[in-house]
C-alpha cells in the first residue's frame, strides 16, 4: 500500500506576473503647420525624438529645453499629488506645450539690430 504522505501534492498554479501599470502621463503636442493637437506618451517625448502630427504628418522635433521643462512640470504635479489623468494636470501640460517653439516653426521677423 502506498503511504498518502508519499504522493506528490498538486502545486498551486503560478499566477502570471502582473503587467506594470500604464503611465497615466500623456504629453499634449500642438502642430505648428496645421494647428492639430495630439497626445504622446511621456516615454515618447524625449530629447531629439521626432514626433509626427496625426493630422498632416509634419515632423515635430523635441528639443532639450522642451523635455526639461515638461519633466519639471510633471515632477511638480507629482509632488503636489496631482494625478496624470486629471483635468488640472491636462490644463497645465497643455498651457506649457503651447509655449514651445520647435524647429521649423515660423519666427517673427527680427529688426535691423536683432
Amino acid at each position: 500500500m502506498s503511504d498518502p504522505a508519499d504522493t506528490p501534492t498538486a502545486e498551486p498554479a503560478a499566477e502570471p506576473a502582473a503587467a506594470p501599470p500604464a503611465d497615466p502621463w500623456r504629453i499634449p503636442v500642438h502642430c505648428h503647420h496645421c494647428g492639430a493637437a495630439w497626445d504622446v506618451s511621456r516615454r515618447a517625448f524625449r530629447t531629439g525624438g521626432v514626433l509626427h502630427c496625426s493630422g498632416c504628418h509634419a515632423p515635430y522635433v523635441v528639443q532639450t529645453t522642451m523635455f526639461r521643462d515638461m519633466s519639471a512640470c510633471i515632477a511638480g504635479l507629482e509632488a503636489r499629488g496631482v494625478a496624470g489623468d486629471s483635468a488640472a494636470a491636462r490644463a497645465e501640460l497643455d498651457a506649457l506645450s503651447r509655449t514651445f517653439r520647435p524647429p521649423g516653426m515660423p519666427r517673427p521677423v527680427a529688426g535691423v539690430f536683432g
